[in-house]
């Protein structure tokens, strides 16, 4: 029962994670998510010394796993993050014609600029 309860926390963390990342709103600090995570451990590692169970040994392993990739990434969300109604920086970037896009061509205009984050 134990072993289920710690993989129920560790699901619940982790499910509401990824759906937040789906959403592209990882929190600033993933402190609450860790300590989820955290717990699902201890109750994954009490379940394992006292029955052990399928449950158990995969509540262990995905709260470890979560909690080392979370707390050694490098990608961190700082506060001069841009948000929205923000004035945009200047940039120049490659465009898809192999010419250079420069952000001073939408002065002035309304627009909706997507940036895709790798996550690896």
């Amino acid at each position: 029962m134990l072993g289920i309860a710690a993989l129920c926390l560790t699901l619940a963390a982790l499910g509401r994670w990824f759906w937040r990342a789906y959403r592209v709103d990882i929190p600033r600090s993933p402190r609450a998510f860790q300590a989820a995570w955290a717990g699902g451990l201890v109750l994954g590692l009490l379940a394992l010394t006292r029955a052990g169970g399928a449950a158990a040994w995969w509540a262990v392993a995905l709260s470890t796993l979560m909690l080392y990739l979370t707390t050694t990434g490098k990608q961190k969300t700082g506060t001069d993050a841009i948000r929205e109604g923000d004035t945009l920086p200047a940039f120049t970037a490659p465009d898809a014609d192999d010419g250079q896009f420069d952000s001073a061509s939408l002065a002035g205009q309304r627009f909706l600029l997507k940036v895709f984050r790798g996550h690896w």
